[in-house]
């Protein structure tokens, strides 16, 4: 996983073709000055990755805050053009300075402003998902407390044989419902002492419980064509782990969003030092795209940025 943006790639058995440069919105293009133009990076907002464990938040606070790092839906307010021109420009700088675009704030507000735009409803999804699940496992907790209760009251029933046998019909009865509100079709199963063990799962999440607390969750987008009824990992676009933190799988729409900028920002660097290098080919089994694409789109770039000098 990428520790400065929180991402990780999803595995895509046998690729894809090479993706074509993805439409530019249709907003008037502005030449931009590099100090007064590119956005300021909002101060409350960090974009580099950090530890966040939302079903402790939940637990904690009642809240669940998509963290910084994570892209999620936003509406464009520029063009692809202006964005991909402040990117050229920080590129110039960096090559003046001696900088680069790790753990740059910059790069990262560009980089969110320029994928975001395609991406899923992350924080939308994330939110419902943690509270749904939260829900789920403390209904469950609930149904063996009161479980408990029934039946400290049922051993301390001293009531005629006819009465006994209604009661217990009743008793029956009011378990039955509670054992099954809120578990939907999840495979939940209760250990000796009220802890879960088991699988949820929805058309946004799917994962594992152990001892009444998440071991780990994949987040889907339900909107998204690639979910069905069979679940799979490379459509996952959030993924909690044993460790207790949250990292984002990129839709191939934004894996094809970021080389574009990257591509851009890594030839504007190497003409204003005036090198070319040869982009990494990606492993084909690890890659959601063609693994010649980030060669490909340098070298567009490159030869675009050198035609403009020209």
């Amino acid at each position: 996983m990428d520790k400065i943006s929180g991402y990780v790639i999803a595995n895509a058995q046998g690729g894809y073709d090479v993706v074509k440069k993805t439409s530019q919105n249709a907003i008037p293009f502005v030449i931009p000055t590099l100090d007064k133009d590119i956005p300021k990076a909002d101060k409350s907002r960090d974009f580099t990755f950090t530890d966040y464990d939302p079903f402790k938040d939940i637990k904690e606070t009642g809240n669940v805050n998509c963290p910084g790092y994570i892209h999620t839906k936003t509406t464009p307010t520029r063009s692809d053009a202006e964005i991909l021109k402040d990117i050229e420009e920080l590129a110039k700088e960096h090559a003046r300075t001696g900088e680069s675009s790790n753990y740059n704030e910059k790069f990262n507000k560009l980089m969110d402003e320029y994928i975001s735009s395609v991406s899923p409803d992350r924080a939308g999804i994330l939110k419902k998902s943690v509270q749904e699940i939260s829900s789920i496992i403390g209904a469950i907790s609930q149904d063996y407390r009161m479980s408990g209760t029934f039946q400290q009251i049922d051993s301390q029933r001293s009531h005629k044989e006819e009465e006994e046998e209604k009661e217990t019909e009743l008793l029956d009865y009011l378990l039955d419902g509670l054992e099954n509100e809120g578990k939907g079709n999840n495979a939940i199963n209760e250990g000796a002492n009220g802890t879960q063990n088991g699988e949820l799962k929805s058309d946004m999440y799917w994962g594992k419980i152990e001892g009444g607390k998440v071991q780990y969750m994949h987040f889907f987008d339900p909107d998204s064509k690639s979910v069905g009824s069979e679940i799979k990992f490379e459509n996952s676009i959030m993924m909690y782990t044993p460790s207790g933190t949250l990292s984002q799988q990129l839709t191939k729409e934004e894996t094809v969003r970021a080389m574009e900028l990257n591509a851009v920002y890594n030839a504007a660097y190497d003409i204003s030092l005036g090198k070319r290098n040869e982009p990494e080919v990606f492993n084909a089994s690890y890659s959601l795209v063609n693994p010649n694409l980030r060669k490909e789109l340098y070298n567009s770039a490159y030869e675009r940025l050198m035609s403009e000098t020209a």
